[in-house]
């Protein structure tokens, strides 16, 4: 696409040249926001990566997207600050726990700044 272009910025792990383009096309991306409409997912955190992606035909033309990998390979994006903030707060606590399983529970929560508005955020389980 003439105009787009998504590079990896950082990720949690090395990642192959075929990793790389995997993670690069988010086309078949299940999106943090509309999975967790209604309930929250539970989803155990393979790897990550941030995406700078750079859009002529967005309004803001340059952003990043967080994409988290679970253990069965599905892939779940967001640009969420707020939700990455704290997951990646959670992984870097939890990422050598080698005594207990973990996972993160997403959901919506209320906004205490924009009433009626909700984002999404995690926890730990």
């Amino acid at each position: 696409m003439t105009g787009y272009s998504a590079t990896i910025k950082s990720s949690s792990q090395e990642l192959t040249k075929k990793e790389r383009i995997q993670l690069a096309d988010t086309s078949n991306a299940v999106q943090l926001d509309k999975a967790c409409e209604g309930a929250s997912i539970v989803i155990n955190p393979d790897l990550w990566a941030i995406l700078q992606i750079h859009n002529e035909k967005s309004d803001n033309k340059d952003y990043e997207v967080y994409i988290i990998v679970d253990e069965g390979g599905v892939k779940y994006t967001t640009s969420s600050e707020a939700f990455w903030t704290t997951f990646i707060n959670i992984y870097n606590e939890m990422k050598d726990e080698t005594e207990e399983d973990w996972a993160i529970e997403v959901y919506h929560k209320d906004s205490k700044n924009y009433v009626g508005k909700q984002f999404i955020t995690c926890s730990v389980v």
